[in-house]
Parts: C-alpha cells; sequence; structure tokens
C-alpha cells in the first residue's frame, strides 16, 4: 500500500498521463501503471496492449470485459471511434467497473459520462448521465420545416403526402370563412387550395 500523500501524487500523475511521474513515486505497480498507460488510445491498438499487461485477475476480467463491450460496438458500429483509457478515473467516484464518456466529433466537448455502479449499495446496475446544454451547443442548428395549413376537410391522405414533401402540417379543425386568415393566424407559411400547395404571400 502507498502512503495517502503518495497515492495524491500518483493520482494526479496517471489523470495527466505523465509517465515520468508515475515512474518518481515508488511503488511496486510502476511497471504495470507504465503499461496500462501505453494501452491508452485507438481501440484496435490499446485493447491489444490491455489484454497482454499480467494483471490481478479482477483486474484482467475487467479488461476483458473493455474488450468484449468494445466488440459488440465495432459490431453494431463499425465507424464509430472508441478509444481506450484503462487509467482514466475522473467523475463520478461510485463507479466500479466499465466506464465511458461521450464525445461529440470535431468538438472538445463531453456528451455524457456514466458506466457501472452498484444501486441501492448491492445491485449492479449501469447508467450514463448525459448533458443536455453541452449537446444543444454543438448540434448543427435546426432547420424548421415550412407549416402548410390544411383547411377544414382536407383529407387524411393528402396530409400524409405532404408532411412526406418535408411540410409540418397544421389541420383546421372547423370550417372557417377565411382560411388564408386562419393559416396567417397559425404561423403557416402555405396553405393547401384547390389540389395544390400554395405559399400564402403569393394569394
Amino acid at each position: 500500500t502507498l502512503a495517502e500523500p503518495d497515492r495524491r501524487l500518483l493520482a494526479r500523475a496517471l489523470d495527466r498521463k505523465d509517465a515520468v511521474a508515475v515512474t518518481e513515486v515508488a511503488s511496486p505497480l510502476t511497471r504495470q501503471l507504465l503499461e496500462l498507460l501505453d494501452a491508452t488510445g485507438a481501440s484496435a491498438r490499446a485493447i491489444p496492449a490491455l489484454l497482454a499487461i499480467a494483471l490481478p485477475e479482477a483486474a484482467k476480467d475487467q479488461a476483458r470485459r473493455i474488450a468484449e463491450t468494445v466488440a459488440v460496438l465495432r459490431q453494431r458500429q463499425p465507424d464509430l471511434q472508441i478509444t481506450v483509457d484503462p487509467v482514466e478515473f475522473r467523475g463520478y467516484q461510485y463507479h466500479t467497473g466499465l466506464c465511458m464518456t461521450l464525445f461529440a466529433l470535431g468538438e472538445q466537448a463531453e456528451l455524457g459520462r456514466g458506466g457501472r455502479y452498484l444501486c441501492g449499495d448491492t445491485e449492479p446496475a449501469t447508467g450514463i448521465t448525459l448533458y443536455p446544454d453541452t449537446i444543444v451547443s454543438v448540434a448543427p442548428p435546426q432547420t424548421l420545416r415550412p407549416r402548410l395549413y390544411l383547411p377544414y376537410g382536407t383529407p387524411a391522405a393528402t396530409g400524409t403526402e405532404c408532411r412526406a414533401q418535408n411540410y409540418a402540417t397544421v389541420a383546421g379543425l372547423a370550417p372557417h370563412p377565411a382560411p388564408h386568415d386562419e393559416a396567417a393566424r397559425l404561423g403557416c407559411s402555405h396553405i393547401f387550395q384547390n389540389g395544390a400547395i400554395r405559399p400564402l404571400e403569393h394569394d
């Protein structure tokens, strides 16, 4: 075991991925920790390196679990970029096994974090916390569909066809003496009239 000051130094060194600082802390785990640091990066290289390390059996089970999880993800999403970091331990300290962090492609932003934990201290569970503010900030701007007013009595099939053409339809719920005015009141840019979609400003 390590004294608390050395544990803090070692944790900080691992957090910074500082191999030199790891070697400066006297520990019987130095060699294994350096090998774990080296088994970090793209999963295609990191997984074989991780499985080759002589780890305690409990840690070896976790390494195999990571490899199995990556294999399943690869099968489902072959183009998904997956990196592995066996010494990552920031964040929720109650995690008991495999953890994950979601990143936005091309953005320096975490979309969410999670992993395995014990629910009520006894029941194994897996969960992830998503960060809505971050997701919204990196998401591409949304283009609103043009709103199309369907006067009362327009066949349901017509509405289906219009939505297939990327219109957001607003159906009239009762006959209206001035359907153009009603369409404008409801914020529509188009109206279905005489069997055709027509821009309001052209009528």
